[in-house]
């Protein structure tokens, strides 16, 4: 059997209902999923639930987006949602802020858009750029949500406005704090010198780090090698998951990414372990 440990849903910037999720995982044929959407935990008892019912294992997750010196995503694994629920619901309301910041930005360039529209779009879910991509799309100002970022709301492009973000080391003790792992969320994405990824890598394992995404759809095979061989080295855990997010990332498969993924199910077994013990 294989897993998916990197999973959005409508939850947060993902197409599919953390239900849909848990079904098109099982339709599939995966063994274990776990849900990992952007700073929120809403999802969970949703997907656990249709995880049951499809008779496959399930692992509560969130993504937490942490700053510094660099952005880095951290995710993590098993933590009790109520645990996590105050700070979660502080980042949102900076999402928020943010968004309504952007929205500014494409009203001053002539982009004639509204907060009811993206909050429309977003159905409940904390708010993020894919659902402002989506609003400039229904309104005709933009081709694609890729040509929305392109144009307008990419790292940046005129309407985009930095995100505030937890302190990494905050991250890792909230996680640990409401019982959970905490796991670097693909690490060859984060920017600095390639030459100098393990060391930095290295640096947030010594910041009570738990492990590194070695399989992940953007990784390449010589990426996975790498990291895979750095885990052993240090004794961290490694996980993989495909970043699956439905429509909004449309070439990306749940378990398969871009057809370049196949985690084993001990993936899985070694964080059900971890967070057990």
């Amino acid at each position: 059997m294989r897993v998916d440990l990197h999973i959005h849903s409508t939850a947060s910037d993902g197409t599919l209902r953390p239900a849909e999720v848990a079904r098109l995982a099982a339709a599939e044929g995966f063994g274990a999923i776990a849900l990992t959407d952007h700073d929120a935990m809403d999802g969970v008892a949703e997907c656990a639930a249709a995880c049951r019912a499809a008779g496959i294992a399930f692992l509560p997750g969130v993504e937490i987006s942490t700053g510094g010196e660099r952005e880095v995503h951290l995710l993590g694994y098993g933590p009790d949602p109520e645990r996590l629920a105050p700070r979660l619901r502080l980042v949102r309301g900076d999402r928020e802020e943010r968004m309504r910041a952007m929205i500014a930005k494409c009203r001053a360039a002539g982009l004639d858009i509204s907060e009811e529209e993206v909050v429309a779009v977003a159905g409940g879910a904390p708010l993020g750029r894919p659902h402002l991509a989506m609003a400039l799309v229904r309104r005709g100002y933009a081709t694609s949500v890729k040509n929305a970022f392109d144009r307008y709301l990419g790292d940046g492009r005129p309407c985009c406005v930095p995100r505030g973000r937890m302190p990494l080391e905050e991250a890792v003790e909230r996680v640990h704090a409401a019982g959970g792992v905490a796991v670097i969320a693909h690490p060859a994405l984060i920017r600095c010198e390639r030459r100098m990824l393990t060391q930095v890598l290295a640096a947030m394992l010594d910041r009570g780090v738990d492990g590194v995404e070695c399989w992940h759809s953007a990784h390449t095979g010589a990426d996975v090698a790498e990291l895979a061989a750095f885990a052993r080295r240090r004794g961290a855990l490694a996980t993989g998951g495909s970043d699956f997010h439905g429509a909004n990332k449309p070439k990306i498969a749940i378990g398969k990414g871009y057809g370049n993924l196949s985690i084993p199910y001990e993936y899985y077994e070694n964080l059900r372990e971890l967070i057990t013990t």
